[in-house]
């Protein structure tokens, strides 16, 4: 009886700890604002968002990544983003970008802001200019799929169920820090 007790006691305490552990994860992973500031040089508000990633699929030798982050500078949108491909060392161009596919099946083109061959690690950053009308669209739909091009190609691959929101968020709380910051 004694047993039961001290059993029930501490199979209490650990339900409690894990439910903790938990939250403390929550906050610390969930997506936030990092940056809302005021330039000092150039007098631009500027937001940006926590870094997310959309894609992480595991591919032959490493996987294939799509992690990015929204930022806005004035009125001007943009998506820092990390890419990591699988074992192949590719160019990005000025033509190239990436296409996001909507749950309406409309897709909309962001061109890439950034050029160069990716490092020894297959992996490459740049920053995709979003215009205003493709924030609108942006704003309102999931993402299914992503597509991105480069010279000679692209990779392409759904997005998980978890993930297909996650652009939305962003944008929203870019326009909650904006709606603080009047």
């Amino acid at each position: 009886m004694v047993q039961n007790t001290f059993t029930q006691f501490y199979m209490k305490r650990l339900k409690a700890i894990t439910a903790l552990l938990f939250c403390i994860y929550g906050i610390c992973f969930a997506q936030k604002i990092e940056k809302n500031e005021i330039d000092r040089f150039t007098k631009n508000t500027i937001i940006e968002t926590s870094s997310v990633k959309l894609l992480n699929v595991f591919g032959f030798f490493r996987p294939h990544v799509f992690n990015c982050c929204l930022r806005k500078v004035n009125d001007l949108y943009v998506l820092p983003t990390y890419i990591m491909f699988d074992n192949e060392s590719v160019k990005i161009t000025e033509d190239d970008g990436v296409y996001f596919l909507l749950d309406n099946d409309e897709s909309v083109f962001l061109p890439t802001g950034y050029t160069g061959i990716t490092d020894r690690r297959n992996s490459f950053d740049t920053v995709y200019e979003i215009s205003l009308e493709n924030a609108e669209i942006l704003k309102n739909h999931p993402i299914t799929a992503i597509r991105i091009t480069y010279m000679g190609g692209y990779y392409e691959h759904d997005v998980a169920p978890k993930n297909k929101s996650k652009l939305i968020k962003m944008f929203s709380l870019i326009e909650e820090a904006e709606k603080r910051n009047k």
